[in-house]
């Protein structure tokens, strides 16, 4: 069990409905974990979450102090779950060192989205995840994203109340479905673009991780090469998997913002080289104050900062 102190820019639930991840949702520890005995035996309030990456499973908790618990081992944690949440990066610094005494809006964004962290997820299940968000709400993407992984993937484990969590398919596992695979996925009009992704990457195992070292422009330029990839999906992938913190993703949320308080005029770019990063603390504000999102409770007195 890895137990980390309470700090400011580590909120799992802000996380989990930040909408750059699909997997990581509520769930129950199962009873052997150390996690449950924490929930169950010394009764620890704490909001539980699981998190299927490759061939693990990750069940962790926050308690109301801010204190964050993860069911896996030192070596784990180093290699793969550390990474995960770019634990390395100071986003405490990155927030102060942001200039919004002239900008109310973003001072406000700021506050409100501390907690949230850029996830550095596998760049197959990002860019299927983003194709599939096209157009579709975050329960409706949750639904298909598992529906692709019961579909193609081995079972890894069981929550704590039994469901089965499935590990994502591969490329070449999604080119192998049948027609009734897809038709129990029920995909709609995206169905011929994760099709195509995953007919042309089976092709080429390996190659999105080859992306990894290409610069900014190469990386974007490699992404919107393939068949149903735009410029907001592109972009989203660079951030989230590949943890490009200059590249901001545009959708309608953001459209809205610059609209409605920036007069049309946004410049993300202006917070360079953190662009991506300022974008996700405002769309979980403006999601956040338009009705989106569930406000966030208060955590206790005494938390860290």
């Amino acid at each position: 069990m890895i137990r980390l102190p309470s700090q400011a820019d580590f909120d799992l639930k802000k996380i989990a409905d930040s909408g750059q991840c699909f997997r990581l949702i509520p769930a129950q520890p199962p009873r052997e974990t150390e996690l449950f005995s924490l929930l169950q035996n010394k009764g620890m309030a704490m909001q539980s979450y699981r998190l299927p990456v490759k061939d693990r499973v990750f069940f962790l908790g926050q308690d109301g102090e801010g204190r964050v618990y993860m069911d896996c081992s030192d070596e784990d944690f180093e290699e793969i779950w550390s990474p995960y949440f770019d634990l390395d990066r100071d986003y405490r610094a990155i927030r102060e060192g942001v200039d919004s005494k002239k900008d109310p809006f973003l001072a406000q964004a700021l506050e409100s989205g501390k907690g949230i962290r850029i996830l550095r997820q596998d760049p197959w299940e990002c860019l299927v995840t983003f194709v599939i968000s096209q157009r579709k709400n975050i329960p409706a993407i949750q639904k298909a994203v598992e529906g692709l992984a019961q579909e193609g993937g081995d079972l890894l484990t069981f929550d704590g109340e039994g469901r089965p969590i499935y590990r994502f398919p591969t490329p070449r596992e999604v080119h192998a479905f049948s027609e009734d695979s897809f038709k129990r996925i029920r995909l709609g009009y995206r169905e011929k673009y994760i099709r195509r992704l995953a007919d042309d990457l089976a092709q080429v195992p390996g190659i999105l991780e080859s992306f990894r070292d290409l610069p900014d422009p190469d990386l974007m330029d490699r992404l919107l090469s393939f068949y149903g990839v735009g410029i907001k999906i592109a972009s989203c992938v660079a951030l989230f998997a590949y943890g490009r913190l200059d590249l901001a993703p545009i959708d309608v949320w953001m459209e809205r913002v610059s609209r409605d308080y920036y007069g049309g005029k946004m410049d993300l770019a202006a917070y360079s080289p953190h662009a991506g990063l300022i974008q996700q603390y405002l769309f979980y504000h403006i999601r956040l104050i338009q009705g989106a999102l569930p406000r966030p409770k208060e955590r206790q007195e005494g938390r860290s900062d």
